[in-house]
């Protein structure tokens, strides 16, 4: 729940938030380096761009693109918000594991909502709901397959966080979180 969450990380100034859940679809597409609205047409023809947020994995045969809907996300930064934590932005899918990639050796990589097979540093297949627990070595550490999503949003805050798929929210998100922080450092030295 978010109030064992908000007593676990007491003191947590902000959040990146992962939407990879059942009412996040995913869709492979053999198509990559076109537009980000093309690509999420071409996987899903008669939607309302609209409604959705997207965000969008290129392999390299194909493209991962995953959307959920607009309501669902603000619903969601909503209770997070409610509950006093700062959402500096956030992913819909698997867009990130990318940045995972340089620390992986070819194999195929289990993740919470399917199996990633990697070839000299990139992604070559994906298949969805494949799930199998495994643990993996990255970088010296042993990482559980569940795990490996959250290690690759963490690799994206701190590498530098993308918002090239997604709407203004994002960026508003982290201007947000910024002016907060800003201000209470001013209440704090005035």
């Amino acid at each position: 729940s978010l109030e064992a969450l908000s007593d676990e990380i007491k003191g947590c100034k902000h959040l990146f938030l992962t939407l990879n859940h059942n009412k996040v679809l995913t869709k492979k597409i053999s198509a990559t380096h076109i537009a980000p609205e093309s690509a999420v047409k071409t996987a899903f023809p008669n939607i309302n761009l609209n409604e959705f947020y997207y965000d969008i994995l290129e392999g390299s045969e194909f493209s991962l693109v995953s959307i959920c809907r607009k309501e669902e996300v603000d619903q969601t930064i909503s209770l997070f918000t409610e509950k006093n934590f700062s959402i500096i932005g956030f992913s819909i899918g698997n867009r990130t594991f990318s940045k995972v990639l340089p620390f992986l050796k070819d194999d195929n990589f289990y993740t919470n909502n399917g199996v990633f097979k990697i070839k000299d540093g990139v992604v070559v297949d994906w298949q969805k709901d494949v799930v199998e627990s495994s643990t993996y070595e990255v970088n010296n550490l042993q990482i559980e397959s569940n795990y490996l999503m959250a290690l690759s949003e963490v690799l994206t805050y701190f590498g530098g966080i993308d918002f090239k798929e997604s709407s203004s929210l994002q960026s508003n998100l982290l201007k947000e979180y910024h002016q907060k922080r800003t201000f209470k450092l001013g209440l704090q030295v005035g």
